[in-house]
This record gives structure tokens, C-alpha cells and sequence, in this order.
């Protein structure tokens, strides 16, 4: 491992990358969902999500028809992010068929003695040579743990029990319930107090009225 690169593990397995593989990288956490679609599809596709401003990391560009025509590996911050710019998962669903290709390239590089690649650049001048598609999580939840405070950010984002929710507007909001001047004066004083609002309002979503808070 002090010298040799993901590219290397994935060639000392490449008896099973010819048979169809998934590949997981080890440091991802994500939703289930996440692979349950990537293997619906019966095309070999590469798992992502936008490539978004303050993300790194490996960057495939697509076509109108979500083939992958580029890879990359980013570490700066780039002038511009479109739409077509897809931040890696680190999953990959892969056919015997790619696979099999997938095999002979890594083999092509570890004879030249190209040993400390990421597998993402093993790809990249191939890239042409064999179809491989995105295949989006959306909404779904997924996170990359390199650090201690990445594990941390981890559990914070896949603790709880999913509750979506947004900031409105005040005048969003209808009270559905009396307010007592009293009540209203001892918040208002804590919030001026604390210099934040503690907890969040319960709010229905549709009609803007406020269930408590």
C-alpha cells in the first residue's frame, strides 16, 4: 500500500472484474437505494452525483446521452460548473463485457510498471474505447470518510430520520394557535439573549401553518 494505488488492488482482482463486478470503495458510506438502481441497469454505469462547487476528487464530463467522454481528477476549485460534470461515488457496476476490458487495461499498466494510478485515470485515456454511462443518485444520501471529522459529518447526515426541511419566510407562516403576550416576550427575549433560534419551527408544508415551536 506505501507503494501502490487503488489500480493495483483492483488488477490483483481482476479474475472477478471479468466476471461483472461491482466495485465499492471501501471509505463510502451511502443509501441503499444507491446500488438497487445502479443494478437495474443493465449497462455498465458509474455511480455519481453533480460535481458541485468545494467538491474534489474524480470528475467524469457526459454527453446529451449520459455516456462518460472524460474523466479527471480535480483539486482545485474549477472557473465553471456545468451540468454535465458528475462527482464519482465510488461505485461502479460493471458487465462481463467491460470488465473483461477493464482487466486487460489494468494489466497493460501494471506491466509498464504504472503501479501508484488511481483506477479513474486507468480509464480516462480509454474512456472512448468502451461505453460507460452515469448513473445519478439524486436525492440520495452518500459521503466519502477520510478523516475523523468526515466520520463525524458522516453520522450527523445519516442520523435521524430523515426529515426534510427548508427557511420560508415569515409571512409564510399562519398561527394555529392563541398567542399569549407573555409567552412571545419571554422568547423573544431568549432569542436576543442566546443570539440564535435553538430549535426549529414545526411547520406544515403545504398550507404554511405552524404546528408548534
Amino acid at each position: 500500500y506505501r507503494e501502490t494505488n487503488n489500480m493495483y488492488s483492483l488488477w490483483l482482482a481482476r479474475e472477478h472484474l471479468e466476471q461483472g463486478a461491482v466495485l465499492l470503495e471501501g471509505d463510502v458510506i451511502f443509501d441503499e437505494e444507491i446500488l438497487t438502481q445502479a443494478l437495474k441497469d443493465e449497462r455498465s454505469v458509474w455511480v455519481v452525483d453533480q460535481f458541485r462547487k468545494g467538491m474534489d476528487g474524480s470528475m467524469s464530463t457526459t454527453d446529451s446521452t449520459g455516456r462518460i467522454v472524460d474523466v479527471r481528477i480535480v483539486r482545485e476549485a474549477m472557473p465553471e460548473y456545468k451540468d454535465n460534470f458528475h462527482k464519482s461515488v465510488g461505485i461502479l457496476k460493471l458487465t462481463p463485457e467491460y470488465g473483461k476490458q477493464f482487466s486487460r487495461w489494468l494489466d497493460e499498466d501494471v506491466q509498464a510498471g504504472k503501479v501508484s494510478l488511481y483506477y479513474d485515470l486507468v480509464l480516462k485515456p480509454r474512456i472512448q474505447e468502451q461505453e460507460l454511462y452515469v448513473c445519478s443518485i439524486g436525492n440520495l444520501k452518500w459521503f466519502e470518510i477520510d478523516t475523523y471529522e468526515d466520520l463525524q459529518k458522516a453520522e450527523k447526515l445519516f442520523s435521524g430520520d430523515g426529515m426534510k426541511y427548508e427557511i420560508v419566510p415569515i409571512e409564510r407562516l399562519k398561527p394555529l394557535e392563541m398567542v399569549f403576550p407573555s409567552h412571545l416576550k419571554n422568547l423573544n427575549d431568549m432569542i436576543l439573549q442566546d443570539g440564535i433560534v435553538k430549535l426549529p419551527l414545526l411547520v406544515d408544508q403545504k398550507t404554511g401553518t405552524v404546528l408548534d415551536g
